[in-house]
């Protein structure tokens, strides 16, 4: 949550102060409007390859393979941050405080464990990205320059490798150094973005998972919850199992909702996340076919 923050995606801050409010809806537009020209800049420059002469196959590759994502994560995050989601994220806020509230320890330890469980994945996960943003940095410097003829001076001249692959409105070969920093902010930027929005997909889509567990141990002790609803609302049992049963119920139908709502507000997203998945691993593929050939 509180990354999802730092980068203006989370929508629920500073709800109960308005001012801080509008500040912060302004720092969300400005950080994803930066992200949104960085892939801007990532397409512009995926299209100048093409006019390249050789036409460099395993840097278009590269360039594809990276703004995709970035794509698909700007979309996922404008998803966020729609009505639907941020609905969804109520109910989620909801129902973990009437757990809590509920002081049913068996409830309170299948849903601890599931939040256990998410905070390890997305831990490694968050190390994975760390690594693999650095060795971007780090890759270039091991790389040849690469040989591009130009055309207006009728030259061959050497193109250094940068860390990403997008337009720069200056000349990135005379002012390298400047072309790397914006290429280091620009990766630490877009795979904050990437492994936020994809850490927070991964919470929404596994927590019903908790709640199915939590419903059915529910059902497994149905006879112990009966006994409880009678001591607490001072009713005969037949009263207590109907009450008990209507309430398991209303709970699967809270769940078949939930996930309805996901489905609908992040069916394209996903798609999306399944065409660049194995767009990645098609350009992953090629890259490695040119390389052994070259």
């Amino acid at each position: 949550m509180y990354a999802n923050a730092v980068f203006g995606i989370w929508p629920f801050i500073f709800e109960d102060y308005p001012t801080l409010k509008k500040i912060y809806d302004v720092y969300c537009k400005i950080t994803l409007t930066y992200y949104f020209l960085f892939i801007v800049s990532g397409w512009i420059k995926f299209f100048q390859l093409f006019q390249e002469i050789p036409i460099p196959a395993t840097e278009i590759m590269g360039n594809i393979s990276i703004t995709f994502i970035y794509s698909v994560t700007i979309w996922r995050a404008r998803a966020i941050r729609g009505p639907r989601m941020m609905n969804i994220i109520k109910n989620v806020i909801d129902w973990e405080k009437k757990i809590m509230d509920s002081e049913d320890q068996p409830l309170i330890d299948i849903f601890n464990n599931y939040a256990w469980q998410n905070r390890i994945i997305s831990q490694v996960f968050i190390i994975t990205v760390i690594i693999v943003t650095n060795l971007f940095f780090v890759h270039p410097l091991g790389l040849d320059p690469r040989a591009r003829y130009d055309p207006v001076t009728n030259e061959t001249v050497y193109i250094r490798p940068l860390p990403l692959s997008s337009w720069f409105p200056f000349d990135d070969q005379k002012h390298y150094l400047r072309a790397y920093m914006f290429h280091i902010l620009d990766a630490y930027v877009g795979a904050s973005f990437v492994n936020n929005t994809d850490l927070f997909s991964f919470g929404i889509i596994t927590f019903p998972l908790g709640q199915t567990v939590i419903l059915n141990y529910i059902l497994s002790h149905f006879e112990d919850y009966v006994v409880k609803i009678q001591e607490q609302l001072g009713v005969d049992r037949d009263e207590a199992s109907f009450i008990t049963l209507r309430e398991c119920i209303l709970k699967h139908k809270d769940i078949i909702s939930y996930i309805h709502a996901f489905n609908k507000e992040m069916n394209i997203v996903i798609l999306l996340d399944f065409l660049q998945s194995s767009l990645q691993l098609a350009a992953i593929v090629l890259q490695l076919i040119f390389v052994r050939k070259n």
